[in-house]
């Protein structure tokens, strides 16, 4: 068995000791000018005795023998370790943040930049395309011009044979009459 576990009637003997000891120490500090309140004070441990249990005799130890301080210590430096691993943590989780968000903001200037290329690009085709446009526009134009100029001289050309066969009527006319009247 282990050594806490297994207390013999030396050991028992020998928490007697300690514990006369931490009671005349306790004693002492007491009887001292400015000690500490009897609420402050350690709760002396109980008497040893066979009946006691493992844990009534661990605890007595450790309010002798300085365990409670070094246990008390040991859980400060657990707990300030787990706060260090969890300000480690923490400052990963933000780095990580803090690089996702520079990656965010360098993917949004890449892409501010091509829609501002793309949309360049659009006006210049657009320019190109209202230039092609309007350079079409002028040339049908010149041909509906150019139409409208043959039809012009058509109409002219037409007028004339109207005007010549009028008059060729107007003659036939007369020539008519005066067959007629001469009959």
């Amino acid at each position: 068995m282990p050594r806490a576990v297994a207390v013999t009637l030396e050991d028992e003997e020998e928490l007697l000791n300690a514990e006369a000891r931490a009671a005349s120490a306790r004693a002492r500090d007491e009887a001292r000018p400015g000690h500490a309140a009897p609420s402050e004070v350690a709760k002396p441990a109980p008497a040893v005795a066979a009946s006691r249990t493992l844990e009534e005799r661990l605890a007595a130890v450790e309010a002798t023998t300085g365990l409670a301080e070094l246990k008390s210590s040991l859980i400060k430096w657990v707990l300030f370790s787990a706060a260090g691993v969890l300000v480690g943590i923490l400052s990963l989780v933000f780095t990580l943040n803090n690089a996702t968000n520079v990656r965010i903001d360098q993917t949004n200037v890449k892409i501010d930049s091509a829609v501002a290329e793309l949309r360049t690009e659009m006006n210049v085709r657009f320019d190109q395309t209202n230039a092609r446009i309007d350079q079409l526009q002028s040339e049908t134009n010149a041909r509906f011009d150019q139409m409208n100029a043959r039809i012009d001289q058509t109409n002219a050309r037409l007028d004339q044979i109207n005007q010549r066969l009028d008059r060729l009527f107007e003659l036939v006319a007369s020539q008519g009459a005066a067959r007629s009247v001469r009959d």
